[in-house]
């Protein structure tokens, strides 16, 4: 805090990787492939974890920077 606000000293991926719980991807899914996308996350990026399946979108946290990066790169 400095005069009452707060402050962050640091680059965005510094400070996720410091303070966060890792990052979130949300993908567009047909339901019945879902298995088969996350089996292949799970291979790619085996900290990747489901968060989130609703209507389509699947939200995976990952937690290791170098496998999000390999997962986009896939993509």
């Amino acid at each position: 805090m400095v005069k009452g606000r707060i402050k962050c000293v640091g680059s965005p991926v510094s400070l996720k990787q410091q303070y966060g719980l890792g990052h979130r991807l949300t993908l567009n899914v047909d339901r019945a492939e879902i298995k088969s996308v996350i089996e292949t996350l799970k291979k790619l990026c085996p900290s990747a974890i489901m968060v989130d399946y609703k209507g389509g979108n699947l939200v995976v946290g990952v937690n290791d920077f170098d496998h999000l990066l390999r997962l986009i790169r896939m993509l």
